[in-house]
């Protein structure tokens, strides 16, 4: 099916909100990769713990992915006549080819050296079953393509397993008690605290989060209620700029949960983020955010000498490092919105195309 909305999802499940939590997502790990460029101080002494913090916009797309697969399987799962291989295949087409690009981009641009097998490893997503998967994996932000795909591959039985509500609040306290005892009894074992960050089970909670959102709108209807009072809309607000605020002084499990409510918020247009999830500008980054993602560090990377030519020009050297970043993030924008949008369009829409005609070829499916 052609979709209207210049997304790749087809306009019977496009959601606009899904598109600007996307983008939310995206411009919260481009600040947060933007800062460790900049070498002044900070202004603030809790900068760089509070800047740490957007990382979780990693978690923000587990939690958009956990949404999205339920929300998609809603209106696919039942009129496919091999629902499952149909899955596996637009997942792979959808993810892999433009990966093994970007790949390929970072083995030409990074300028350590990695041996065969780390090449290997990290093309083909196994890097993730070794306990230096950080060291093997050069590309800094395939450590989340690891966990999603993994996630993807057990989805078929998350499906089959949850099938209300109650089924996915279960399924969301199984995941935080498994990721507790990873993170408090693991860390004795493993002695890379980062495999234990980036290991799926520290953040199969995320996408639960998202799981347990689709069932609630399921069951309330939430994103067919417009007409909330003024009151209801301030009450909303408060509760996601708390919970919000808070994120900055949780760790990693509790940390992604203050997230709910900003999702919870952009299904009512009229809230703060109901507003922000629906501005074109923010819409956009989310509908190019895996070309995005995939490419910001080596766009990072080619600019460098611009970024250093711009802070270390006369108004900015001696700048603070909150204000180094917010200008070298600004700087940034029409690079990676360039690169995002060739790399959707001549990659992933040209690999989503070519997985729907071999889908439609051999197993009949759309």
């Amino acid at each position: 099916m052609i979709s209207l909305n210049n997304s790749i999802v087809s306009n019977e499940i496009y959601c606009d909100y899904i598109d600007g939590l996307k983008g939310i997502a995206i411009i919260m790990v481009i600040i947060f990769h933007t800062s460790l460029n900049v070498p002044g101080t900070p202004f603030f002494t809790d900068f760089d713990t509070i800047i740490e913090h957007l990382s979780r916009g990693v978690h923000l797309f587990f939690i958009v992915s956990g949404f999205a697969l339920f929300h998609s399987a809603k209106y696919r799962w039942t009129e496919n006549s091999s629902p499952v291989l149909s899955f596996y295949l637009k997942r792979f087409f959808r993810i892999m080819p433009v990966w093994w690009i970007a790949v390929i981009a970072y083995h030409f641009l990074w300028s350590s050296p990695h041996s065969t097998f780390d090449f290997w490893a990290t093309f083909f997503l196994y890097f993730g079953f070794f306990e230096d998967a950080w060291t093997i994996c050069f590309v800094n932000v395939g450590w989340s393509l690891f966990v999603e795909e993994s996630f993807y591959v057990l989805f078929p039985f998350w499906r089959k397993l949850i099938h209300n509500w109650k089924m996915a609040l279960i399924a969301l306290l199984v995941s935080l008690c498994v990721a507790y005892i990873w993170f408090r009894y693991f860390g004795a074992i493993f002695n890379d605290p980062f495999f234990l960050a980036i290991s799926p089970f520290g953040n199969y909670h995320a996408f639960f989060v998202g799981i347990l959102l689709f069932f609630l709108n399921e069951k309330f209807h939430f994103t067919l209620n417009n007409n909330l009072k003024r009151s209801q809309i301030y009450l909303i607000n408060i509760i996601t700029l708390i919970a919000l605020y808070n994120m900055f002084f949780y760790g990693r499990v509790v940390g992604t949960l203050t997230l709910m409510p900003l999702f919870f918020s952009a299904f009512f247009p009229k809230t703060i983020f109901g507003v922000i999830t629906r501005f074109k500008i923010v819409k956009v980054f989310g509908r190019y955010c895996y070309s995005i993602y995939l490419f910001h560090t080596p766009v990072s990377i080619v600019t460098h000498p611009l970024q250093t030519m711009l802070l270390s020009s006369q108004l900015l050297k001696t700048a603070s490092a909150e204000i180094q970043t917010f200008i070298l993030f600004i700087f940034l924008i029409p690079f990676n919105l360039l690169v995002g949008h060739i790399s959707y369009r001549l990659l992933e829409k040209t690999s989503v195309n070519l997985g729907n005609s071999f889908r439609q070829r051999f197993i009949g499916s759309q």
